[in-house]
């Protein structure tokens, strides 16, 4: 904040405004100092990575565009600082308290969401990604990204969302593997091999097309055209790693990591995952 002089700043409820669209311009900008955006958004990178996940998708559309600026791109990110010195004593508290819907057999009660944003990006008409992992009802691993591709469908963006983040529960999986030997669920082994107790991470998703696609294997002329290696989910559920389920659109939390929301929506979103004040 002293950097970006915003010391003195009022603060805001939200991080970035609901139902903004930034756009790139045409030419690069003599009047707009490319640097320090850089610079400041590599530093909210770095928060939005690792202790603040609030802030991930916000973050995600600041950094899209880093030579060709406007005016616009300067607001929003000084309008996402501002956000930051309202919510300076905002984090991420663990607990001992399981997820809702888990059980002792599930794994360190891990649960993880995919979710898309089909074509929210008008300037290319790119899907937006987003994911998050819960452990003890908090958040251990979270993203938003834009999709390389152009998807064609909702169900094909949330397939792509959810091939994705199966590689985020791989290595979440083989991670917790080296921490507890005892209670390994060693991914490298043969299904055969592997003991009767090791559970399936529960993945939850939101497009019904998009699990039948990943379950049921099924090909026709309007996904036969989809690149070979997002069919990786598909080897993942076979291999007994993770388990897609249906959740509705209103307990999808990673529905959060792809779109802006209202100041409602997004109050409730960082109380859902467990983000508290800990000066409370």
């Amino acid at each position: 904040m002293n950097e970006a002089k915003l010391t003195n700043c009022s603060s805001y409820k939200i991080p970035i405004e609901h139902n903004l669209q930034l756009e790139g311009a045409s030419e690069p900008s003599g009047i707009i100092n490319q640097k320090g955006y850089a610079h400041f958004n590599g530093r909210l990178l770095y928060l939005a990575i690792n202790t603040r996940p609030n802030i991930a998708f916000a973050v995600t559309r600041l950094t899209q565009y880093i030579i060709k600026l406007n005016s616009q791109y300067w607001a929003a990110l000084k309008r996402l600082i501002r956000y930051l010195k309202g919510t300076r004593t905002k984090g991420i508290i663990y607990g001992a308290q399981p997820n809702p819907g888990t059980t002792d057999n599930d794994i360190c009660h891990i649960k993880g969401y995919t979710d898309s944003d089909w074509a929210g990006d008008i300037s290319t008409c790119k899907s937006t990604s987003g994911y998050l992992f819960l452990g003890a009802e908090t958040p251990i691993a979270w993203g938003s990204n834009k999709q390389p591709i152009v998807a064609l469908s909702t169900c094909e963006a949330e397939y792509i969302a959810a091939s994705d983040v199966s590689r985020e529960a791989i290595w979440l999986r083989n991670l917790l593997a080296e921490i507890d030997p005892s209670n390994a669920f060693v991914t490298s082994l043969p299904q055969s091999h592997k003991p009767n107790y090791i559970p399936l991470m529960p993945m939850a998703m939101d497009n019904q097309g998009a699990i039948a696609l990943a379950i049921l294997r099924s090909q026709n002329r309007r996904t036969r055209h989809i690149n070979v290696r997002y069919h990786y989910i598909r080897d993942c559920i076979k291999s007994g790693t993770i388990a897609p389920h249906y959740t509705p659109i209103s307990d999808m939390l990673a529905n959060r990591f792809t779109k802006a929301l209202d100041r409602l929506k997004f109050a409730i979103f960082v109380s859902s995952i467990g983000m508290r004040d800990s000066m409370a």
